[in-house]
């Protein structure tokens, strides 16, 4: 049933918060090592979801070496910008 209402809120079926809350109780109702193996797959997909970012952003950055479109300098020089911003 869990999966059944995370699909429905991914295809913009039913009302988020709602769903979210039914998932919660639905949650709550399983069994303690239901519940662990289900913390565990949700921590793994976040995880990824992380990684998968973070290579996004190096590859941004590396991007923009390449293009020329980054400063060099000291934390402080790099305050300061921030600060004139």
């Amino acid at each position: 049933m869990i999966i059944f209402v995370l699909f429905k809120l991914v295809i913009g079926e039913i009302n988020m918060q709602a769903e979210l809350n039914i998932i919660v109780d639905q949650f709550n109702q399983l069994e303690y090592e239901n519940q662990e193996f289900l913390v565990d797959i949700f921590q793994k997909q976040i995880i990824e979801k992380k990684r998968e970012k973070l290579i996004h952003e190096i590859e941004l950055a590396e991007s923009n070496i390449k293009a020329g479109k980054f400063k060099r300098g000291s934390v402080d020089e790099l305050m300061r910008d921030l600060e004139d911003d």
